[in-house]
């Protein structure tokens, strides 16, 4: 058997070739179609039922004259008569058909006879008595026979309930064979100080959901003080991880699939991570699947100040001389924009990801100056969620390639810093973004010390700046028309705060962002 037959036989390859197309524009057309028109109508009528009629007798009269040559009649002659013969018997049969649709009479009423003996005018004394119970029951008759008004519209289909799908069988889905988890460790040197990157190799029939990718790592926090004195248990209390501690590790996430660059150059990973996790999970994936990367809802005004519920995870049970902290394990999903997506990626590609750490400054905090604590990266894996499809999906998927491209739409969330000077009063940043346009812009101020890390700051300490305008341009056209007016002084901010649930298309809908208009302002 050819290649060609078994690509004929193979039920997923027509469907994967169609859907990668060939460049040509498809057009659709009307659903329901409304009749045949008035000619149609005519035709189908009229005309038609005289066409069948005629042809009818023209067919008889054709077999009578050959009968008639069978026999050894002239042929002129035969013709002449079975065609008169045919004329007067449609004729004759017009005839009677038009005497069956005829009415008689001349459709006036007759009037009947006025009777004068006593016996008439007592029956018409005892009908006009009768008369309105015969009125109503009349009434009432014609109630029931009239028809019921249509509730189905004529351009409606009818839709069976799925309940009532009492024959049917649910499809079976055959084209994955199998789902497992495999751990890829570092390809180089394990350090807090360097790049970690993995590779992930498949084979052509194993498809990798890298929105299910998970990272798992081990570290250790150790402290040294500068005055070389011993480490106690009150200078671990002023010690503490940042929130979202293990994406606040990495600033940077470059992937590579076969070699090509698929993620853009940005430090800003630690933000990104943080503002998708505020904006997207709710509190209860807040206070339960988000602890495995130490995320902790903080309320607090201060967020400088060293937090005690962080600080236990690095705390040792035993504070030791030397300054060693207890392992530190944490685990959880990757911000990276093609996971967003649901789509797996193809098989045979060769997958890199490569996680560039941030300096310990940044992740850490202390307000003391005297300690200084380092890091120790123990273990780090990397768990990918393999799927091993069928010989029928590999082979449509390969013939698919051959007139088109796997195409992967996902949504790309990006963070750009700018730097404002203390002390301005105004600013106008120029060429924020070019090319595409995105669909939401969320603004954040962070002190410039935060942002490049120092261990008495905290980098998520978002801050208003007393900023009481703001606005975007687009092509000259001004976003929002009316520019937000912030007054943080008075606690006049409302309108800003709402804009963030009309940003996430949540004003209509529950929310999602447990974030009240205090905690948003502060």
């Amino acid at each position: 058997m050819t290649s060609l037959h078994k690509a004929k036989m193979n039920p997923y390859t027509q469907y994967y070739v169609n859907q990668a197309g060939n460049g040509i524009s498809g057009f659709q057309g009307q659903r329901f179609q409304r009749g045949h028109g008035f000619f149609g109508r005519i035709f189908s009528g009229a005309i038609l039922p005289a066409l069948k009629f005629l042809g009818k007798h023209a067919l008889s009269a054709g077999i009578n004259v050959a009968q008639d040559s069978l026999h050894g009649a002239k042929f002129k002659d035969s013709l002449k008569n079975r065609v008169r013969e045919a004329g007067f018997n449609a004729a004759d049969q017009a005839l009677e058909r038009a005497k069956m649709y005829a009415q008689t009479g001349r459709g006036l009423k007759r009037k009947k006879k006025k009777c004068k003996t006593k016996k008439c005018k007592a029956k018409k004394l005892k009908k006009q008595k009768n008369l309105p119970l015969l009125k109503s029951k009349i009434k009432k008759r014609k109630r029931k026979s009239k028809k019921k008004m249509s509730t189905i519209h004529n351009l409606s289909g009818i839709a069976p309930l799925p309940e009532l799908d009492l024959f049917g069988v649910p499809p079976t889905q055959t084209s994955i064979e199998r789902d497992l988890y495999t751990e890829h460790r570092p390809i180089s040197i394990l350090d807090s100080s360097y790049a970690i990157s993995f590779i992930i190799n498949t084979a052509s029939d194993e498809y990798i959901q890298l929105r299910e990718a998970m990272l798992h790592l081990v570290l250790q926090i150790n402290l040294h003080k500068t005055d070389k004195t011993d480490v106690t248990a009150l200078d671990w209390s002023k010690v503490c991880p940042v929130n979202n501690f293990m994406h606040s590790i990495f600033k940077q996430i470059d992937i590579e699939i076969n070699g090509k660059p698929i993620t853009c150059a940005s430090q800003t990973y630690a933000y990104k991570a943080y503002l998708n996790t505020i904006l997207g999970f709710s509190d209860d994936a807040k206070n339960s699947q988000l602890s495995g990367v130490i995320y902790e809802s903080d309320d607090s005004t201060d967020k400088d100040k060293v937090v005690s519920a962080r600080s236990a995870y690095i705390t040792p049970t035993t504070v030791s001389a030397d300054g060693m902290g207890k392992k530190l394990d944490l685990m959880g999903k990757l911000h990276i924009d093609l996971a967003t997506q649901g789509r797996a990626i193809l098989g045979g590609s060769q997958i890199k990801i490569t996680l560039i750490p941030n300096d310990p400054k940044f992740y850490l905090q202390t307000p003391d100056a005297k300690i200084i604590p380092s890091v120790t990266f123990l273990n780090a894996s990397l768990f990918v969620h393999r799927s091993k499809v069928s010989n029928a999906i590999e082979t449509a998927h390969n013939i698919a390639l051959d007139h088109g491209t796997v195409k992967y739409p996902y949504v790309r969330n990006e963070v750009k810093s700018f730097n404002i000077s203390s002390g301005t009063l105004s600013a106008n940043i120029d060429n924020v973004i070019s090319g595409v346009l995105p669909r939401r812009v969320f603004v954040a101020f962070v002190e410039n010390k935060s942002f490049i890390g120092d261990l008495s700051k905290n980098p998520f300490n978002f801050k208003h700046f007393n900023v009481n305008y703001i606005s975007c341009f687009t092509d000259g056209v001004q976003f929002p028309s009316k520019p937000y007016t912030p007054n943080f002084s008075e606690e006049l901010y409302v309108r800003e705060y709402m804009g963030l649930f009309e940003a996430l298309n949540q004003l209509t809908t529950d929310s999602v962002l447990c974030l009240n208009r205090k905690a948003w302002a502060n």
